[in-house]
């Protein structure tokens, strides 16, 4: 199995999808050419591509809700980090730009993935839309269908009680948004 069918397969174990993406990172920075200009690209990709799953790791052993809230944001940030950075990658060496390509699409949908597990985690027991139907996750549905909006919390009574399974499930929703379904 290649390693963009591996990126291509959608698992829903989301601690599992974001280590396979640490582990393309390393297996792409591995294979850039050592220059002045991608010595700092190398650095934050690897840094920022394999803080992903450890940060998400670090969310499901969380201590509090606050705690886990923030491990969360950090996964956010850190994919988004490495978004840009398989931009810049593409720039500065053209000859990987397929494969940079790739690897920013699957920073792009773990982005998209944590933007939407913060909102929930922001707009608890407020009007919000569903998790499915968010704003966030609009991104990934057919953009000609309105957001649906409704009063009631979205089953987080104790934000210490949803923990991995929980966002497994919205996982695989965003997931099959994604996949056209």
């Amino acid at each position: 199995m290649s390693n963009e069918q591996d990126l291509n397969d959608r698992k829903y174990d989301l601690e599992e999808r974001t280590a396979k993406f640490g582990e393309e990172v390393i297996r792409f920075c591995r294979d850039i050419p050592r220059s002045e200009l991608t010595r700092r690209i190398i650095d934050q990709l690897v840094g920022c591509g394999t803080s992903v799953g450890a940060q998400y790791c670090e969310a499901d052993d969380a201590e509090s809700p606050k705690d886990f809230k923030h491990k969360i944001g950090l996964c956010k940030k850190e994919s988004r980090e490495a978004k840009h950075f398989f931009r810049m990658a593409g720039v500065a060496i053209p000859e990987m730009a397929d494969r940079a390509k790739i690897l920013w699409q699957e920073a792009k949908e773990l982005n998209l993935i944590f933007i939407g597990l913060t909102h929930l985690l922001s707009f608890r027991g407020q009007v919000h839309p569903q998790p499915e139907e968010s704003l966030i996750f609009a991104k990934l549905r057919d953009p000609s269908t309105p957001p649906r909006m409704h009063s009631e919390s979205v089953g987080m009574t104790q934000l210490g009680l949803v923990r991995k399974s929980y966002f497994n499930k919205i996982y695989q929703k965003v997931s099959n948004k994604g996949n056209g379904d």
